[in-house]
């Protein structure tokens, strides 16, 4: 208890009420404040009083009441007898306690011009008004701002006109009072408002009686829109196609009518890949885990982009591979090339931390040790891993193989030639037709090897092969015309020699073509690379090599410390085998099918010879065998084991090493413990994979939905990419090279994204709700001068006419 010597220094705090006031240890709680009758101040500040202080206390009315004797003329104090001390609690003495330490403080009473600044007072008294339905007739006009704890007109902030904004359309009011808000709701700015959202609403009316009118033929429009870029062709089509529908009377599309020119068409195929893109990027941030595809190319007018594609898993687990979008390169430095990316997943609102996958060509800027893009992103993600492209490793085996073998240089230098000498004459060309005609043939061209292309070579050399004897006759008929390239060109192919090395290459390209082809495909596996490479090493060695192997004993010979050995010849290709049978057929004659070649070259004899050709006798044999030798070395150079980091320890799950598991329960426990534990190890490093990776020792290794996620979107090559590049390449081709960065990111978007003709229809409602939100009206029907209208604005005292200047009366 206080002394008594102290009111006057407790008496200012008590000149508005507050919540909680603690005086002499009570506490008036606000929810008994209506049960509670409180001193009146003037009178407890009496001079009778100043000498006995009573504390104001939670008690119920009585006759023993202090402020009940005070009116009644009775003392006030202690001498009274009628009001019993209140015991004191645990939370008194703790309460005390802390008030000597200095850890609670007695509340302040704020004033009453400064009590609607108490942030914590204007959610009490909103609450109080909610709570007793004084503003139940407001409620949909009324809001609260949670935030600032303000009260806001929710019209007047949406419909308020320019320049009428008041306090309830901008922060909010801090005065929560009914009297406050019913006086604005008869304030003029609440009736403009009003009036605002009157006009919109019988606008939007109005709007969406034209757009219901405009359905059916806006539908048939956007079909031709969809069709247009899903077939890569310019927007002048569209046009071509609308005016066709309208003269064929499409319901809804009449000549001359709304939407029918370029720019329609163009604001149509924009709606289409805005919903294309919502799509996937709902999806995507639906996904577990997700992907990302890169890749740098330069287009028809020498501008460089980037393309992104992202890979996502659906809620079936399905492997989704989409183009997400284009974007300017200003340099192709690995610095700009990850803050490209990084600026992209930022924009599409793409967490870094759930890309686990970055595919890319190999190039040195992507997959630098120290400073590449793909260091640059394991610094935002640790748990991202950098794939490169196999398909493009597998070209660059090709590629240096034919820049290191002198035989190959020289070959591919006569492919050019042959080439070249049909591309620049239509007769020659028709010439070689009737040949291939004649001899029964299929009619076909000489192909031109192409650098960029992984399976333009593989395509040259089995076109050559096909055509052999077509372009023998042609040739030789040239050749005897005194055409010298002709001549050329005959001498060379007409070599037994040359009719075995194109067999031999045909079958070695044919190969390498059929694995590339599995690399590019959707839906491989990283897990297959390494099997598919050891296969395709193993069977070119064993076709065009000399070989080691084991010789079995028929008996068993005791004190042999090792297997001896036999040196195996090759046994070459089908299409070898085949070109050694024809030339043996027509060896006495010197021919090869009817036509006049040069015997082979055998090492170490004669070319007149009695005996059937065997491969490995042959001098072009060893030409061939040094070929596939250097092929081999480079494809195991460059898939090594040791490449695949992280990912050879997925070999766990490929369904060959599953159906070679021990069938044991005790041998299955310890089926792939050790690339297990590493990817636990690698993934449950960081808090990201915790909460699932760590589950799957706890639960027995039972749930490995996460790994399997990670593998299904982990893609071996960027395929994908490139065939994004090559329709870049047919949309901005060269008759449209002025073609912008965002209308090529739409037409692609469409292009590759795009569903079928025929599956459009089921995209086609969001489609059209997306047009119609743009606020579009189609055009008018009558094209009659409009009619002259005067602006006018209401003002006090009248109207003002903007033209004339003149006040025109109410």
């Amino acid at each position: 208890m206080e002394s008594p010597s102290e009111p006057a220094a407790r008496g200012p705090e008590l000149v508005e009420p507050i919540d909680a006031v603690e005086i002499s240890d009570t506490r008036v709680e606000p929810a008994e404040k209506p049960a509670v009758r409180q001193r009146d101040i003037k009178s407890f500040f009496s001079p009778g009083a100043a000498q006995h202080p009573v504390p104001i206390r939670a008690q119920p009315l009585g006759a023993g009441d202090a402020v009940g004797n005070e009116r009644r003329g009775g003392a006030a104090g202690p001498s009274s007898g009628q009001q019993p001390k209140r015991k004191k609690t645990a939370g008194d003495a703790l309460r005390a306690q802390k008030r000597k330490a200095g850890v609670l403080e007695k509340p302040t009473v704020a004033a009453p011009q400064d009590k609607w600044e108490n942030e914590g007072f204007r959610r009490a008294e909103y609450a109080r008004l909610m709570a007793t339905k004084q503003l139940e007739d407001n409620a949909g006009i009324l809001s609260f701002d949670e935030v600032a704890a303000t009260l806001k007109c929710s019209v007047c902030c949406e419909f308020a006109p320019s320049g009428a904004h008041t306090i309830f359309s901008r922060g909010g009011s801090t005065a929560i009072r009914r009297g406050t808000f019913a006086d604005h709701l008869a304030s003029d700015s609440q009736a403009r408002a009003l009036d605002a959202r009157t006009e919109r609403a019988q606008w939007g009316t109005a709007q969406d009686k034209a757009h219901a009118a405009a359905a059916p033929g806006m539908c048939a429009l956007l079909r031709a829109a969809h069709s247009t870029a899903k077939n890569m062709q310019p927007v002048t089509a569209y046009v071509s196609i609308a005016e066709t529908m309208a003269a064929s009377s499409t319901p809804g599309v009449v000549p001359d009518g709304a939407y029918l020119s370029a720019s329609a068409g163009r604001d149509m195929m924009g709606c289409i890949s805005r919903v294309l893109d919502e799509e996937l990027l709902a999806a995507v941030r639906r996904s577990p885990v997700t992907g990302i595809m890169i890749d740098e190319s330069t287009d028809r007018s020498v501008q460089s982009h980037i393309a992104f594609y992202v890979t996502y898993l659906t809620e079936a687990n399905d492997v989704k591979i989409r183009f997400l979008q284009m974007e300017n390169l200003a340099a192709a430095s690995a610095e700009a090339i990850a803050t490209a990316v990084m600026d992209v997943l930022k924009d599409n609102d793409v967490d870094v931390k759930n890309v686990l996958s970055f595919t890319s060509d190999g190039c040195s800027v992507m997959t630098g040790c120290r400073t590449g893009v793909a260091k640059r992103l394991e610094a935002e993600n640790a748990f991202m891993v950098a794939v490169t492209c196999v398909a493009h490793k597998l070209a660059l085996c090709v590629s240096g193989l034919v820049k290191d073998c002198a035989e190959l240089v020289a070959y591919d230098k006569l492919l050019g030639e042959i080439a070249t000498y049909f591309s620049k004459s239509c007769q020659r060309l028709d010439s070689l037709k009737e040949v291939q005609a004649m001899l029964g043939e299929p009619v076909l061209v000489m192909l031109k090897k192409h650098n960029i292309r992984w399976l333009s070579r593989a395509s040259c050399v089995e076109r050559v092969r096909t055509c052999l004897p077509a372009l023998l006759d042609y040739f030789e008929k040239e050749a005897k015309d005194n055409g010298t390239n002709a001549r050329s060109i005959y001498e060379q192919i007409s070599s037994s020699d040359f009719i075995i090395l194109t067999a031999a290459l045909d079958d070695i390209m044919g190969l390498v073509s059929t694995l590339s082809r599995l690399f590019q495909d959707r839906e491989f596996s990283f897990l297959n690379v390494k099997n598919l490479i050891d296969t395709s090493v193993a069977a070119l060695r064993v076709k065009y090599m000399w070989r080691d192997e084991p010789v079995v004993p028929t008996r068993p010979v005791r004190g042999t410390a090792a297997a001896a050995t036999q040196r195996q010849p090759p046994l070459a290709g089908r299409g070898v085998r085949e070109a050694l049978k024809q030339l043996d057929e027509g060896a006495a004659e010197g021919t090869w099918r009817g036509h006049n070649v040069t015997p082979p070259t055998i090492k170490g004899r004669s070319t007149t010879r009695r005996q059937p050709l065997s491969y490995e006798q042959l001098e072009v044999s060893d030409t061939i065998s040094s070929i596939v030798d250097q092929l081999t070395t480079d494809m195991v150079e460059r898939f090594p084991p040791s490449s695949m980091g992280v990912l050879s320890s997925f070999d766990i799950f490929h369904p060959s090493h599953l159906a070679a598991a021990p069938d044991n329960d005790a041998a299955m426990l310890q089926y792939g413990e050790e690339s297990f534990e590493y990817l636990v190890g690698f993934y449950a490093a960081g808090s990201f994979w915790k909460p699932h990776i760590c589950e799957l020792e706890r639960c027995g290794r039972s749930n490995l939905a996460k790994l399997l996620q990670i593998m299904l979107i982990i893609q071996p090559a960027s395929a994908e990419v490139e065939r994004g590049f090559s329709a870049m390449n047919k949309i901005k081709d060269t008759q449209r090279a002025s073609l912008l960065l965002p209308s090529l990111d739409v037409l692609m978007r469409i292009a590759i994204n795009g569903p079928k003709l025929r599956e459009f229809e089921e995209m086609l409602p969001a489609v059209l709700k997306v047009w119609n939100t743009g606020r579009r009206v189609p055009q008018r029907s009558s094209h009659a001068t409009r009619p002259t209208r005067v602006k006018t604005h209401t003002v006090e005292g009248g109207t003002l006419d903007h033209m004339s200047g003149i006040m025109l009366p109410i």
